[in-house]
């Protein structure tokens, strides 16, 4: 018997990687312009990836694999409307989204543990069948 096909969990996706580093913010501080130049060479050097290439929206809807798409509504660094963007795009009805209010950037299991395990749980139980 095969094993079943890995689903798949997102938390602050991105609809592409076309930053603009006017919008970048860690809390309540600006990034400074040259911090998008940064993330795009340490990418190519350090993980050999062109992040410039980086296009979710445009692949999210051949994805067979069911996703749930997490995102902190108060994210300074990816705007939550993004994330709601990737979810309308995916096209995929097993897909499920939750945008949490209050909550910033990759923020939402360290502010919500509890909530976060059990709803992602949930999730791969229903479409894996194999967590107890």
């Amino acid at each position: 018997m095969a094993p079943p096909r890995c689903k798949q969990n997102r938390d602050s996706g991105f609809i592409d990687n076309m930053v603009d580093p006017s919008q970048m913010f860690l809390g309540s501080l600006p990034l400074p312009w040259w911090m998008a130049t940064f993330v795009v060479v340490a990418g190519r050097l350090l993980f050999r990836t062109d992040f410039k290439k980086v296009r979710p929206v445009q692949v999210v809807d051949s994805m067979d694999q069911p996703i749930f798409f997490i995102h902190g509504e108060d994210d300074p660094v990816i705007r939550s409307g993004e994330t709601r963007e990737l979810y309308d795009a995916s096209n995929n009805e097993e897909d499920r989204i939750w945008v949490v209010p209050g909550v910033g950037h990759v923020s939402v299991y360290p502010r919500m543990p509890e909530a976060y395990v059990r709803r992602v749980t949930s999730f791969f139980r229903r479409h894996i069948g194999l967590i107890s």
